[in-house]
């Protein structure tokens, strides 16, 4: 329960535990504030009816096993399938570690109760039997929601930082009024570069086909998918499965298809995510950036003159990744790759600048942020590199991947992911799927897939789009011409 502060202190903007309350008064009072209330005359009538403040403890809803409850038994749950939607004792998740049908299930098995692997108490409350994973902790209150009743709760509480006015809505959260769970619970991506799977695959058949790099227009295929991101307060899985012109959305933790967006006036090529009013912004294929609701339903702002290469303040020259500074001041940088240049816009699409430095970088492509610089995927005289620039200036500070940092050199044609916590970049090599397609930036060290251009496992031939899954560790990549995107860990 959130804690009970003396009103009279309270005044005195000091906060001041209340041990008393004068239910005449209908006052807190702490201590001194209650002495004080007992001797002035027109209160010291109340002191008979005055009451100690006692802390309320919050009824908690013993969670039971489902499979002791079909044979009339009692049995506290501790684990949770996420995939199964089963709340298990201990001697039900052996059996459903060693069943044939749920064996696999065992990496997402998650232990309830434990910071960061906690379940939404709003969902707990009503949805006993469909558990969603906690994302945020409130600070006031220490309750654990997932990033939907977040909002709701930025939006229902007075606590909250910046409370909005009732009817107000809440597509919005108040991230100061939040700490995101289990930071350090976080895996990070092992690099070992072993198969994992294939996104949309749940059988053999679907196996064959992605392992074929056959192309299709079905729910779980693709054609030439571009760009991915990965949305980890939602849990969700964006791929900009281009030449389909559509956008197709997965369950991060079961993988499994949810829906699709189309777009009919270009195809997608990137995304990233504004966390300020959960909206995706796109860049397409007609030259354009786009501000979509995260249902691609509603279109918020446009930028860009469809077609126009040119290289003025309102075109973009062939544009490719795309990234929004959710830590900093919002706003979003796309990467012109024939313009030599990254286009600053703020998040309500408005120009702000371009970052042009052509003897130090050019042709961007891959971009993504880190401790508040912006990294580029870009070109030195002929030599692949990643230039980290200052923020907001745009200002050259050092680069990545040159022969003599790194042995061997990144290619000219990349996009690349950070990982959260450690910094560690992976990068998609696309011009070097002949040889090193993917590239793991270690510190000072590299680590590199090497494998030939292909369609079996592990073999890729042009990789574009990827992101890191913090919960598992999995490296999600898209195969572009293989049509398809590939799991490593």
């Amino acid at each position: 329960m959130p804690p009970k502060f003396c009103a009279k202190c309270l005044d005195e903007e000091e906060e001041v535990a209340a041990t008393h309350h004068c239910p005449t008064c209908d006052l807190l009072m702490c201590e001194v504030h209650l002495m004080l209330h007992n001797k002035v005359a027109k209160t010291k009538g109340h002191a008979a009816d005055v009451v100690e403040v006692k802390e309320e403890e919050e009824e908690k809803k013993q969670i039971m096993c489902q499979m002791c409850m079909e044979d009339d038994e009692e049995t506290a749950a501790l684990y949770f399938c996420p995939i199964c939607k089963l709340n298990i004792c201990e001697l039900h998740l052996n059996l459903h570690n060693k069943m044939s049908k749920t064996k696999g299930h065992e990496k997402e098995i998650k232990i309830l109760g434990e910071d960061g692997l906690s379940t939404c108490a709003h969902c707990q409350a009503h949805c006993p039997d469909d558990f969603v994973d906690a994302v945020f902790a409130c600070r006031e209150c220490k309750t654990n929601l997932c990033y939907h009743h977040a909002k709701i709760h930025t939006l229902a509480c007075n606590h909250a930082k910046n409370p909005k006015p009732q009817g107000e809505g809440c597509s919005q959260l108040d991230t100061n009024s939040f700490r995101l769970l289990a930071d350090n619970k976080f895996k990070q991506f092992a690099g070992d570069f072993e198969f994992v799977g294939f996104l949309g695959s749940s059988n053999e058949a679907q196996d064959e086909f992605f392992l074929k790099g056959s192309e299709g227009k079905q729910p779980q295929q693709f054609k030439k998918p571009n760009g991915l991101k990965i949305n980890i307060y939602t849990k969700e899985i964006f791929v900009c499965d281009s030449q389909n012109c559509r956008i197709q959305v997965f369950d991060l933790t079961t993988r499994a298809f949810k829906r699709e967006m189309k777009f009919f006036s270009f195809s997608p090529l990137h995304l990233d995510f504004d966390l300020s009013d959960d909206t995706m912004i796109i860049s397409g294929d007609n030259q354009t950036v786009a501000k979509y609701t995260m249902d691609g339903r509603t279109l918020i702002w446009e930028y860009g003159k469809p077609n126009n290469y040119t290289a003025t303040d309102e075109t973009f020259g062939n544009c490719r990744g795309i990234v929004v500074d959710n830590e900093g001041d919002g706003n979003v940088y796309i990467a012109e790759w024939n313009n030599d240049r990254v286009k600053v816009l703020t998040r309500d699409g408005k120009f702000v600048k371009h970052f042009i430095e052509k003897q130090l970088w050019t042709a961007p492509q891959g971009l993504a942020i880190r401790n508040g610089n912006l990294l580029v995927n870009s070109r030195c005289y002929g030599q692949g590199q990643v230039a980290e620039l200052s923020l907001p200036d745009g200002e050259f500070i050092k680069s990545y991947g040159k022969k003599q940092d790194l042995d061997p050199e990144l290619q000219d044609s990349c996009y690349m992911c950070v990982e959260r916590f450690s910094g560690n970049i992976v990068i998609a090599d696309t011009d070097d799927s002949w040889t090193s397609p993917i590239k793991f930036i270690k510190g000072q060290s590299l680590l590199k897939l090497e494998k030939p251009r292909g369609q079996g496992k592990l073999h890729f031939s042009a990789p574009t789009g990827i992101d890191i899954d913090p919960y598992t560790g999995l490296l999600y990549v898209c195969d572009r011409e293989n049509n398809r995107v590939q799991i490593l860990k």
